[in-house]
């Protein structure tokens, strides 16, 4: 324990004490020193004042160590007047030297704690040095296991990551989009004439005037483009970016990520192939039936069989269309918008640890996390409309409130979906020609009509079913029943499929209504 730390009252107790002490054995020793020495016993007490009080404790016995002296044992006794030079060079003596016992003992007790409060000051800061070398070394291990697993998402989903330092004209590439080049771990150059080389010459342009445009505006940098490996196989890519700019203001930095969509883009263009194919198919099949039609004139029979078989083809296009829409939209589902809701765990996951950490890279991983929720958006969307009714009786509700939801987000007009009471609809057969035909209508308002408010709006009773959608457009030509579009015919086409009436008409100071009723035993409203 230090001085400092001692009860004030502990240390000048112990002081009087000791000087009561010195007195008591100076007493003692009186028949034999008589007024030899009087201060001689008090120099024990200045010596154990300051070793325990201090300085002030110190002098304290020396004072009353010297007024005792002087009234007890110089002569003449009983008084503070002292007859002999001896007496005064001794008294005086004592002074000084008790004073520089109390200030030499003071010193070295300081001293002494000073440098044991160095010591332990010295103790502290090696364990918080310690700490703080062990917490580093958790959290660079955190790192690496955090860009480990993020790496790990990235292959998994055909991604990879990659960082532009425009000022040096240095490109770092993610191991994944190496492999994604065809790369081997390390063989990408770095520079950005070694990504140019792999871009597809068709592709090279596009790709350059998109970087240009995004350093200009500090926009984000989004693209589809086509690489060439160094095997000479072709695959699609498509990359998100940010620029990020320097102290002064000017672009430094693009970063974002890049991911492998050559499976996507091939389904895309078989899927339009297949339409063509199937377009051309039905062109054919059209004209072979015209003539048919023109050489069997006189046989009434065969032309009702052949008409039969050309509603149950279109009928079997139909169906063939829906299913293969409902496969592709179950694929983004399961399987696209699940890999892409992992990769958002392990990127909100990445971020979460530098932002604790105060890394900068902290806004990057945020970005990745964002973008990572916009595909997951975006791959949703693309599942709801191939996809939209759920096989439950209230799927047609929900799939037409999520309808007028997304026409008001994309489109950025009025929307709004009514239905005063549920109306649950067994068919799903039924349910989704109804929600196409809405689709379709709601289509033609935004694309002809030039719409800013729609209403979607359905209502039941026992067997039978409503559905409405009116808008404030353009409303319909006056010659559109003779001059019917691919549209209407579709909507007609579909309401007749399910034995429903449909009926548009213009709407008095502009407008348009489009009604289908359709009656069932198997819809019916609920409390």
């Amino acid at each position: 324990m230090f001085v400092g730390e001692r009860s004030a009252f502990l240390r000048y107790a112990i002081a009087l004490s000791s000087v009561a002490v010195a007195f008591a054995l100076r007493l003692v020793l009186d028949p034999v020193l008589g007024d030899y020495q009087p201060v001689a016993t008090f120099y024990l007490a200045v010596l154990i004042s300051s070793w325990y009080g201090g300085l002030r404790p110190g002098l304290l016995a020396t004072f009353s160590g010297f007024l005792l002296a002087d009234w007890f044992f110089v002569p003449p006794r009983h008084s503070l007047l002292i007859s002999f030079a001896r007496h005064w060079i001794a008294l005086t003596v004592f002074l000084v030297v008790g004073g520089t016992i109390a200030y030499v003992i003071d010193s070295l007790q300081r001293s002494r704690q000073r440098a044991e409060q160095a010591t332990h000051d010295a103790l502290l800061r090696q364990q918080t040095l310690e700490k703080e070398v062990e917490e580093r070394s958790r959290t660079e291990e955190a790192l690496r296991e955090s860009e480990g697993r993020l790496q790990l998402a990235l292959a998994a989903g055909g991604m990879g990551a990659w960082d532009w330092d425009i000022s040096a004209n240095r490109i770092a590439w993610s191991p994944g989009l190496e492999e994604i080049h065809g790369l081997r771990p390390g063989a990408f150059g770095g520079q950005f004439e070694d990504f140019k080389r792999d871009i597809h010459p068709d592709h090279v342009e596009s790709v350059l005037a998109a970087i240009e445009t995004a350093l200009k505006t500090r926009s984000e940098y989004y693209l589809a483009y086509r690489i060439r490996r160094p095997d000479g196989a072709v695959r699609w890519l498509e990359t998100f970016g940010k620029v990020l700019a320097g102290s002064g203001g000017e672009p430094d930095k693009m970063a974002g990520i890049c991911m492998d969509i050559t499976e996507r883009k091939e389904a895309e263009l078989e899927l339009a192939g297949l339409k063509d194919r199937l377009e051309a198919r039905i062109r054919e099949r059209t004209a072979e039936l015209v003539e048919s039609n023109r050489a069997l004139e006189g046989s009434n029979r065969a032309l009702e069989a052949e008409i039969r078989e050309r509603k149950q083809l279109e009928r079997e296009i139909l169906e063939v269309s829906e299913r293969e829409q409902k496969r592709v939209g179950q694929d983004l589902h399961d399987g696209l918008s699940q890999l892409l809701r992992g990769v958002a765990y392990l990127s909100q996951v990445l971020q979460e640890n530098l932002a604790k950490r105060s890394l900068p890279e902290a806004q990057d991983a945020t970005r990745i996390t964002q973008l990572i929720n916009e595909a997951m958006a975006h791959a949703r969307g693309l599942a709801l409309g191939l996809f939209p009714v759920k096989m439950e009786a209230d799927g047609l509700m929900a799939a037409l409130a999520e309808l007028a939801a997304n026409v008001e987000n994309i489109y950025k007009v009025t929307c709004q979906f009514e239905c005063p009471g549920p109306v649950l609809i067994q068919d799903n057969n039924a349910a989704i020609h109804l929600y196409r035909i809405a689709q379709e209508a709601v289509s033609n308002a935004l694309q002809h009509a030039h719409a800013s408010r729609i209403s979607i709006s359905v209502t039941g009773s026992v067997g039978a079913v409503r559905l409405t959608i009116d808008d404030n457009g353009q409303g319909m030509p006056r010659d559109a029943e003779r001059r019917q579009g691919m549209g209407l015919r579709i909507m007609d086409y579909r309401a007749r499929t399910i034995g429903a009436l449909l009926k548009s008409r213009r709407v008095p100071g502009g407008g348009t209504s489009v009604t289908c009723s359709w009656r069932s035993d198997h819809s019916r409203p609920t409390e």
